[in-house]
C-alpha cells in the first residue's frame, strides 16, 4: 500500500510538470443570464431599449432621448465571465485517422469539416469545463464534444477534454495538420 501511494504521488507530480511545461494559454468563458439595464426601460414588444432613461437628469449616465450609453440600446446587459487556465492542446483535422490507443475516435458524422483537439490539464478545472459555455483554444472558438474526462494512474490525475472548433473549415484551411493524438 505504501509503495502504491508513492508511486502515485510522484505520478501526480510529474503530469502537473509535464502540463506546466507544454501547456498554452486558453480561457474557458461563461456567459450570465441577461439582466435588465440600469439605466433605461426594456421594451418587451420590440425586445430592445425603450430609448427612455430610468434616471433623473443629473445622473452621470441620464440620456435626453435615443440610444442608452450603458446597453448601448439592447435593453439588457450581458456579461461574460472569462478564466485563463493552461492546458496541453493536440489538434487534430477532421478527416484525419483517429488514434488507435485509448483516445476517443470522432467519425465525420457531424464534425465534418471541424477541428478536434484535446486538451489536458489539472483536475481542479473539472467544475469550470462543466459549466462553460464555451472554450477559445489559441484564437480559435470551440465548443466541448463531450464532457470532461478524469484520468491518470489511479483515475485521478488529468483531466482530459475534447473541444471542437465552432467553425467549419475546409481541408485545406485545417489549422494544425497532425494525423492522429
Amino acid at each position: 500500500m505504501f509503495k502504491r501511494d508513492a508511486i502515485e504521488k510522484k505520478f501526480g507530480r510529474t503530469i502537473k510538470n509535464v502540463i506546466k511545461e507544454l501547456s498554452k494559454q486558453i480561457e474557458t468563458i461563461s456567459i450570465e443570464p441577461d439582466s435588465p439595464c440600469p439605466n433605461c426601460f426594456f421594451d418587451s414588444s420590440t425586445g430592445k431599449s425603450s430609448g427612455v432613461c430610468k434616471n433623473p437628469p443629473g445622473h452621470p449616465n441620464y440620456f435626453k432621448f435615443g440610444r442608452c450609453p450603458v446597453c448601448k440600446g439592447k435593453g439588457v446587459i450581458t456579461q461574460e465571465n472569462k478564466v485563463c487556465i493552461n492546458s496541453s492542446v493536440v489538434w487534430r483535422g477532421a478527416n484525419s485517422s483517429g488514434s488507435k490507443e485509448n483516445d476517443l475516435i470522432f467519425n465525420d458524422y457531424g464534425f465534418e469539416g471541424r477541428v478536434v483537439a484535446r486538451l489536458k490539464t489539472d483536475i481542479c478545472y473539472l467544475n469550470l469545463f462543466k459549466s462553460c459555455d464555451y472554450v477559445v483554444v489559441e484564437g480559435i472558438k470551440c465548443t466541448l464534444c463531450n464532457p470532461p474526462i478524469v484520468r491518470g494512474l489511479g483515475g485521478k490525475h488529468v483531466l482530459v477534454v475534447y473541444v471542437c472548433s465552432v467553425d467549419k473549415f475546409k481541408d485545406s484551411e485545417t489549422i494544425k495538420e497532425t494525423s492522429s493524438f
